[in-house]
């Protein structure tokens, strides 16, 4: 899917086919938010394990599910371990650890909450917070129910170091708080819909944004009123990955990258946008000289260097670019000369 996906945007080919040196991006990149310098295109792998978490939390609450009933009667809620097969099966185990990193278990009986991976006191659950402890687990399946049976002593090694035994300590102290009722454990969501369904699309946007900072060039390229293409073309331009001769020289597609306008330099974007004669004309001309010595990386800094605050001006830098753009192209391969 993703191949048909990535052969349509960068060629246009709904046969699925795209040569390498058609792809202008790292499709990771491409599937990254725009606030985070990406397209936006949605991550079907990140999606799908998004839609699996609605299977995960309907065994958690079975009470409107027939399925959710019958393979609670079959397999060990708690660590989804059980006399069921399959691929499909093997995914939801995978994805248990993640359902139980955004949940958080208000303790009943004990009985399907984990006392090593669930959060159920506090805001970590026990095996990110005492880890030596958790290493000397000979047994890390035990419910908040068994543990309160038998202890947390009687499934670690014999000997503790004494890191492990201080955690101890604080552990049993923290079960010895936790009183066990009649009631079923219950599940704390805060992607929860009001018909208690996952907010898959809260949870995306999490998982998209984990470990990423936002892209200061984000606000200059899509909050502007460009047209679409424009925009991508901005988008394209900024991470300096246009179509321009040293980007096809690298890809082995031109035997030289020197520009066929001028002969003379190397065709980079900042060469196309403001290097060459038609470009460094129509910036001098509009007055916006810092545009001429200005690296296309650095792009999105230009308002900075303007006198007064001109909301337009982002809209304004990228319908010019773009009117360059197509004055190269029009020299290039129709040999066509625009003018200023």
């Amino acid at each position: 899917m993703d191949k048909k996906r990535r052969a349509f945007l960068w060629s246009g080919d709904k046969s699925g086919h795209s040569s390498p040196s058609s792809c202008l991006i790292a499709w990771i990149k491409v599937c990254s938010p725009k606030d985070f310098g990406g397209l936006g295109i949605w991550d079907l792998g990140v999606q799908n394990i998004c839609l699996l978490l609605k299977l995960v939390h309907r065994l958690q609450s079975p009470q409107s599910s027939a399925w959710a009933i019958w393979v609670r009667g079959q397999v060990d809620i708690t660590t989804l371990q059980g006399d069921l097969h399959g691929d499909h099966w093997q995914t939801l185990k995978t994805i248990l650890p993640l359902y139980q990193a955004i949940t958080m278990v208000e303790v009943g009986d004990g009985n399907t909450c984990s006392l090593w991976n669930d959060v159920w006191t506090g805001d970590e659950c026990f095996a990110d917070r005492f880890l030596a402890l958790f290493s000397h687990s000979n047994i890390k399946t035990q419910t908040v129910k068994e543990a309160k049976t038998s202890g947390i002593r009687s499934t670690l090694v014999p000997r503790l170091s004494t890191m492990a035994d201080h955690e101890l300590q604080l552990a049993q102290r923290l079960l010895d708080q936790t009183s066990l009722s009649a009631a079923q454990d219950k599940r704390i969501l805060d992607f929860l819909k009001p018909d208690n369904n996952i907010d898959t699309g809260a949870i995306y946007k999490m998982l998209k944004a984990r470990g990423q900072s936002s892209d200061p060039k984000a606000t200059f390229i899509w909050n502007t009123w460009a047209p679409p293409r424009v925009q991508l073309f901005m988008w394209l331009l900024l991470q300096r990955r246009i179509q321009c001769r040293t980007v096809l020289f690298t890809k082995h597609i031109v035997d030289s990258p020197t520009c066929e306008i001028c002969n003379i330099m190397d065709e980079t974007p900042e060469h196309i946008i403001h290097g060459f004669s038609l470009g460094k004309e129509v910036w001098r001309r509009l007055n916006l000289q810092s545009m001429i010595s200005m690296d296309m990386g650095q792009l999105h800094t230009l308002s900075n260097h303007t006198s007064t605050v001109i909301p337009e001006l982002p809209s304004f830098i990228a319908l010019v670019c773009w009117q360059v753009w197509k004055a190269r192209n029009a020299k290039v391969f129709r040999n066509e000369e625009h003018s200023v």
